[in-house]
């Protein structure tokens, strides 16, 4: 589909994905991010939707089927500022980024 298909969708997909539900690979969903022209708006809620992905990816009960290496990888393809997600990661260090 186009752009717009993939805006409209794509809250119910993360959502899906957040909740442990869809098991497509993060990294396809924000590959597609890179593509097209983003609202600055857009780009600020995906940004503060990944930065709380990778919070619960590193909290005790983190998400099904999410590693935080996916969230970091998945920013980087959708072109985020992949060191502010690591510096969001504070005193947790790289605890966990390979699992």
């Amino acid at each position: 589909g186009t752009l717009n298909d993939f805006k409209h969708f794509l809250p119910r997909i993360l959502q899906l994905k957040a909740q442990g539900e869809l098991w497509v690979d993060l990294q396809l969903v924000y590959a597609k991010l890179a593509n097209g022209a983003w609202l600055e708006a857009e780009k600020s809620a995906l940004q503060r939707f990944t930065r709380e992905l990778l919070r619960q990816s590193l909290s005790g009960t983190p998400i099904r089927h999410l590693r935080v290496r996916d969230v970091i990888e998945s920013a980087g393809l959708a072109r985020m500022d992949v060191a502010r997600l690591l510096e969001a990661m504070g005193s947790r260090g790289l605890k966990g980024f390979g699992t």
